[in-house]
This record gives structure tokens, C-alpha cells and sequence, in this order.
């Protein structure tokens, strides 16, 4: 009897599997095994850090395939060749990401189940060919095919294609087309990328007429496309499922709980966390039962926080474009406006409260001494290096936005001391208004 079922081997699933693999639990990795679709990922800098902090080089080197050192961006009212320097993201292949993942979590202990998982419920999954699964944690790491994901911002379609291009550097590109945009990608002599449209666009079109659609596309540093071909079109607007947990000890994970809008990016990096946040959360139903209740929080705050991150970046990637004002982007959402930063000189104060709140530490999820903001009753247990605790001792008293970062500094890193305080703002935790002690 397996203790942990991942339903999907996709990036997020394997990454589960092999997070509960190497603590030792007995896990059952359920895909049907379909090719997966030669595409290429972008990966973000700060992916990369995650995934060598998990020891996973080696995958992302097997499946990397260049990093370009710019972006040509036709999504203002001029067209920019914008320079990336150190934040370069990396070009990866979504087939051999896929299959190196998968790799490790076998390698580590997880075992390969070559079958669709049709039905999820607490202890129990059905599988394609009627079998069952008795399992005591279930992952449903499905993508959007898990299905229940509500939308958050209008409906989005993508046809990916892929073809052959010039050898050379490696390169991409996004521009802004009258009826929605298009992503490119260059690499070792392939071309691929996707074009994103509202779903009625697309509907009813055959694929000598998405072929067409596709050749059809044009801005300025578009590249030639006659030689690439048109897949079949995918869901790819913002949607999410109501809540991480649709049933006690039914954990969704990756697309099957937060699907976002392309044009917003951070997808991997949304994978990978997501994966590492359900496997603390499984390990602890598992192990540490009577931590559950802080399993339960964190998953339905954490999924409260990443829905509203990726609305906001969803509107602020599509305000930005000013090339067109047609329906399809007349349709989209204005970006919320970020708060005044306050003047060096204003004195702040701390709006929260102790509080007990979930933590994730040590690869599980237990209650802890926190802080709870006053306005938003939003938990921390802890930003960047410094726990709650210290937050509370440094900004008990007032002081203006240099006086706290100098108390924090003497607390932990200085060079983390500023952002912290700018996140502090940024969230609500530190507001104006109190008056500075002489």
C-alpha cells in the first residue's frame, strides 16, 4: 500500500514525488506516460537557484538549451531590444525537463504507476482501467486536466508551434498582435513558441486554418514563421481551483490548483514551489498528524497569496502593452497601483499582532509563534532571514524607515534589512503615522 499517489509526472507531480521519495515515504508516481509535446520553458533566475538548492543541477543542464542575452519586446509604443546581463533566463526543453524529473524521483524511491487517475477522494483513487488506489496522502498534480478551475481573468487559447530557424545565439521575443500576442524562442537551430488568443478565435478553426492564422501573425522582430508548424490549441488563461484541498487528505499541487496566464511568466517557477509546498504539507499529514490544522492554513493561505500575485502580475503585464487598444485587450483587467513608498523621514509603526501561524520548516508544516497583520489578518511567521520574533523585537517602537533597517541590521544580514523593510510596506505591515520618540 502506497503512503503518498501523485496523479501526473509533469513537473510539479515528479518534483512531489521526489521531495516525499527522499524522506522516505513509499510514493506511487500515476501518469498514462503520453509523449510530452516538444515545447520550450523559460526559466527565471530564481527557478534556477530552487532547483539547485534541491541538489537538481544535473536535470536542468540535461535539459537546458541556451540562454539568451536579450529579448526583443514589441509591446510598447516602440519597439525595444531589451539586454538581460546576470537575470538572463534560461531556454529549457519542456520534453527532456519532464523526463529528467521523472528520472530522480524514480532514482530516489517513487515507482512508476503507467496509468490516467480518473476519480479523487479521501484514501481513494480510481484509475482508467477501473483498478484502485488506496493511498493515505493523494497529490492531484493533473495540470488543467484535473478540471474544477474557475477562472480569474478573461479566457485565453494558445497554439503552440515549432519549427526549424538559423543556427546561431540563442534568442526570444514577445510582441503584441491586434488579437493577442505571440512568445518566440530560438535555440540550437529550432524555433518555438506559442500564439495566444481569445478562445473564440480560435474555435472551429481546422489545422490548414490555424496554419494559416499563425503565418499570419505580424509585428516588428517577428520572426519569420513559414517554416514552423501549428499544434493544436490549449487552454491558458488565469484560472484556479477554489481551494487547494477539495477533500481531507486531498492535496491539488502545479496547474491543478493555480493555471497562470503565460503572459505573466513565472509558470515553472509557480510549479516547482507549489510542488515543494505539497510535499511539506503531505509529509506532514502523514507523519505529524496532529499538525494537520497548520498543513490545512498554510495550503489555503499560501493559495489565497499566489491567486492574488498572479492576478496582479497577469494586469500589469498586459497594461503595459500600448500598441493596440482592440476588444481583445480593451477585455483585460487594469493593473492595481502599487502604494507610495512613505519619505525617509515619516515614522512608521507595526500593524500586527502576535499570532499562532502555519510555518514550513524542516520539510513539514507545524504552528509557531508569529505575527498577524492588523488590517489584513494576513500571517508571517517570518520575511526573508528573520523570524517573527525578531520582526517584533527590532519594530516594536516606531522609527522611520532607515532607523528599522538599522535594528534589523543588528539582527541578521544588513543587506537584508532594507528589502525586508520595503516588503514590510509593501504588504501593510509597517504603516505610517506613529510619531518618533525624540
Amino acid at each position: 500500500m502506497a503512503d503518498i499517489l501523485v496523479a501526473g509526472a509533469g513537473p510539479a507531480g515528479s518534483l512531489a514525488a521526489l521531495l516525499l521519495a527522499r524522506q522516505g515515504a513509499r510514493v506511487v508516481l500515476a501518469d498514462p506516460g503520453r509523449p510530452v509535446a516538444p515545447r520550450c520553458e523559460s526559466l527565471a533566475p530564481a527557478a534556477r537557484a530552487l532547483m539547485a538548492g534541491l541538489g537538481l543541477e544535473p536535470v536542468l543542464a540535461a535539459a537546458r538549451l541556451g540562454q539568451p542575452a536579450a529579448m526583443a519586446l514589441s509591446w510598447r509604443a516602440v519597439p525595444e531590444h531589451r539586454r538581460f546581463g546576470a537575470e538572463a533566463p534560461w531556454l529549457l526543453s519542456r520534453p527532456l525537463l519532464h523526463a529528467g524529473l521523472r528520472a530522480a524521483a524514480l532514482a530516489a524511491g517513487a515507482v512508476a504507476l503507467e496509468t490516467r487517475i480518473t476519480r479523487l477522494e479521501t484514501g481513494r483513487a480510481r484509475t482508467a482501467d477501473g483498478g484502485m488506489l488506496e493511498p493515505a496522502v493523494i497529490l492531484d498534480a493533473r495540470g488543467r486536466a484535473a478540471g474544477g478551475l474557475r477562472p480569474l481573468a478573461p479566457a485565453r487559447a494558445a497554439l503552440p508551434f515549432a519549427g526549424s530557424a538559423p543556427e546561431g545565439a540563442a534568442s526570444m521575443g514577445i510582441a503584441a498582435l491586434e488579437d493577442g500576442w505571440i512568445w518566440w524562442a530560438e535555440a540550437r537551430g529550432q524555433r518555438q513558441g506559442i500564439r495566444v488568443a481569445a478562445p473564440a478565435t480560435l474555435s472551429g478553426m481546422d489545422g490548414t486554418a490555424r496554419q494559416d492564422w499563425l503565418q499570419a501573425a505580424h509585428a516588428p522582430g517577428l520572426p519569420d514563421l513559414s517554416a514552423c508548424s501549428a499544434g493544436r490549441p490549449v487552454p491558458a488563461g488565469l484560472a484556479a481551483a477554489p481551494e487547494t484541498q477539495p477533500a481531507p487528505g486531498v492535496i491539488r499541487l502545479g496547474d491543478a490548483a493555480l493555471a497562470r496566464d503565460p503572459v505573466a511568466a513565472q509558470g515553472l517557477l509557480h510549479a516547482l514551489r507549489s510542488a515543494s509546498q505539497a510535499a511539506a504539507a503531505a509529509a506532514t499529514l502523514l507523519w505529524h498528524p496532529g499538525e494537520a490544522g497548520a498543513a490545512e492554513a498554510f495550503l489555503r493561505l499560501r493559495h489565497q497569496a499566489d491567486c492574488e500575485a498572479a492576478i496582479a502580475a497577469t494586469a500589469a503585464a498586459q497594461a503595459g502593452q500600448a500598441r493596440h487598444a482592440t476588444p481583445f485587450w480593451r477585455g483585460t483587467a487594469p493593473a492595481p497601483e502599487a502604494p507610495a513608498a512613505p519619505p525617509r523621514d515619516a515614522a512608521l509603526r507595526l500593524a500586527a499582532r502576535p499570532a499562532r501561524v502555519p510555518l514550513l520548516a524542516e520539510g513539514h508544516i507545524r504552528w509557531t509563534r508569529g505575527l498577524e497583520l492588523d488590517a489584513t489578518g494576513q500571517p508571517l511567521a517570518r520575511v526573508g532571514p528573520y523570524p517573527a520574533a525578531a520582526l517584533l523585537a527590532a519594530l516594536a517602537a516606531p522609527g522611520t524607515a532607515p532607523e528599522l533597517a538599522a535594528r534589523l541590521a543588528r539582527l541578521g544580514p544588513a543587506t537584508a534589512a532594507g528589502p525586508v523593510i520595503a516588503e514590510l510596506l509593501r504588504i501593510g505591515a509597517l504603516v505610517p503615522g506613529a510619531v518618533t520618540p525624540a
